[in-house]
């Protein structure tokens, strides 16, 4: 959407509004990246764990 404005209501070339869209950096509307969770070495052993589990359960 912000390319499109910089073409045709501001009148940018297709190299200009690049360059435009270079300066301004990221897009200011997006919101920010989530950073991945948290997770500990002993939670994913857990996890590990209980779906080896799970798998044994499904194979009997």
């Amino acid at each position: 959407l912000k390319i499109r404005h910089l073409l045709y209501t501001e009148r940018f070339t297709i190299e200009g509004a690049r360059a435009r869209l270079r300066e301004l950096g990221h897009d200011e509307g997006a919101p920010p990246p989530v950073p991945p969770p948290d997770i500990s070495i002993e939670m994913l052993k857990k996890l590990k764990q209980g779906l080896v589990e799970l798998a044994r359960m499904v194979e009997d």
